[in-house]
């Protein structure tokens, strides 16, 4: 499993850089999973967005107050909800060369 990022699908001003580097996670993992996918190998992506962490928590209030602004849900995502994506991933043994977006919609 590849950690990707919004960025990857929706970029941000002065990420340019970053956003063509996870972009460029993202095809790999969908090319990877052409590649491997016949030896029974999985390979998906998770791209979690603004999720509660003491990183976030760090932001300016001013810069955060923005990047919330933009998830339709209207709330940071939490640890366990990263954690329960990734449990999915786990278990979906059909499931190769897709993301699963734990962003509250901001994809």
């Amino acid at each position: 499993m590849n950690i990707i990022s919004p960025s990857a699908l929706v970029g941000r001003a002065g990420q340019s850089v970053y956003a063509a580097a996870k972009g460029g996670v993202l095809s790999f993992t969908r090319a990877l999973a052409q590649e491997v996918g016949r030896f029974g190998v999985r390979v998906n992506a998770l791209s979690p967005g603004i999720i509660d962490t003491e990183l976030v928590r760090q932001l300016p209030d001013s810069l955060r107050a923005d990047l919330l602004a933009s998830v339709p849900a209207g709330r940071m995502g939490t640890g366990a909800e990263v954690a329960s994506a990734v449990a999915l991933l786990l278990r979906a043994t059909y499931m190769t060369g897709t993301m699963i977006a734990v962003d509250g919609g901001l994809t």
